[in-house]
């Protein structure tokens, strides 16, 4: 990284990194001139994953993160659902059960029926690819023990087969499906409060791992009452990925939006057990799920990628996600001749990728994939 002793800004625009001795030019008719005695000075710092409706909505919903016990956040949830009506959707988002200082096990519905009989709970763990809910809305989903997982996910059993209430991957669908549909304004307004969050903090540009058509719009609509707080680069969901293959990359003309990439799912996640791994986990009978994207449904994304110039982003983190992913990634690559690539520069990527055996480590490094 290169170091500089003085920057000058004109309009808004840095149009000069130098020493001290060629910043004299500069300093002439200068508006103002800062000393800062030393310290370090970055032009902005880009966050590349985060969910930036979700980051707005955490500023007005019920947020479980940092509770330091299971009892503390049974009792949160507890106050938050008294405030809803009958009927009602109990919601939030965050809790994690490996920071609990009392009990370090999962959210179970028997842990919040006694106070939402009437109302049903949905409560993403920290995570947000698995999720509490209770006994009503399960029956409002039509799930109970005799229900298959689906492909993908999973729903959690204790032994003696009954549903805990703990859903994973896939599993989480059915009742995303019977949540309150939200308004436009409540979802721009999550965007609003999330660039303003990032702002904040000295973000100044963000990756978006997975924003829908109808998020995007409304960021344009941001975007043309400029209140921008910071740049974004959207990757949109596989499963809204066919308009963006068919059209390609696009971006303002200011550079404040790009959309130039495509959001994959592969597992879950290691606190959840959901995580993809070669051998069991030491804790489960088994060693996790896949095909929360199926190759099937992923090899034409990826070869509509490639014609396209798109980046590819992949949630992988457990080693047999790596490494299946890197085995579809590199059968893309050689199915489809170079002269039909759009570029050389792929950047693909896998999100997260926690677990990666040493063989994988070379693989990557040889494909130039980009780890996130």
């Amino acid at each position: 990284m290169a170091n500089y002793e003085a920057l000058a800004i004109k309009d808004g625009v840095f149009v000069f990194a130098g020493s001290e001795a060629d910043s004299a030019e500069w300093k002439c008719g200068a508006s103002k001139v800062m000393d800062l005695q030393g310290s370090a000075v970055f032009p902005g710092f880009t966050d590349s994953h985060q969910h930036l409706e979700g980051v707005g909505r955490r500023t007005k919903t019920l947020s479980l993160f940092g509770i330091p016990s299971l009892k503390a956040t049974v009792s949160r949830i507890r106050e938050w659902s008294e405030q809803i009506p009958e009927g009602g959707w109990v919601m939030g988002r965050g809790w994690i059960e490996r920071e609990w200082r009392d009990e370090q096990r999962f959210l179970t519905r028997w842990d919040v029926d006694s106070f939402t009989e009437s109302k049903p709970l949905y409560m993403p763990r920290a995570d947000g690819v698995s999720a509490l809910v209770n006994s009503k809305a399960l029956a409002l989903a039509g799930i109970n023990r005799d229900t298959p997982d689906p492909e993908g996910g999973r729903f959690d059993r204790d032994t003696d087969g009954e549903l805990t209430g703990y859903v994973l991957g896939r599993a989480m669908e059915p009742f995303r499906a019977i949540l309150p549909s939200e308004t436009d304004a409540y979802l721009k307004d999550n965007l609003l409060r999330g660039m303003r969050a990032n702002a904040a903090l000295g973000w100044t540009a963000t990756h978006d791992a997975g924003m829908s058509w109808r998020e995007l719009g409304l960021l344009h609509q941001l975007h043309q009452e400029e209140l921008m707080a910071h740049r974004v680069y959207v990757a949109v969901p596989i499963a809204e990925a066919g308009p963006l293959i068919e059209q390609g990359p696009d971006q303002t003309e200011d550079g404040w939006i790009s959309l130039n990439a495509i959001k994959v799912f592969i597992d879950g996640t290691l606190g959840s057990r959901g995580a993809a791994l070669l051998e069991p986990y030491d804790d489960a009978d088994h060693n996790g799920f896949m095909n929360r994207t199926t190759k099937e449904e992923l090899m034409p994304v990826l070869e509509g990628a490639l014609k396209q110039g798109l980046q590819v982003m992949t949630h992988v983190i457990g080693d047999r996600a790596v490494r299946t992913t890197l085995n579809w990634y590199q059968e893309a690559w050689n199915a489809l001749p170079r002269a039909q690539w759009a570029k050389d520069d792929l950047r693909w990527r896998l999100e997260h990728a926690q677990i990666i055996p040493k063989e994988d480590q070379e693989r990557i490094a040889s494909m130039e994939v980009t780890l996130s």
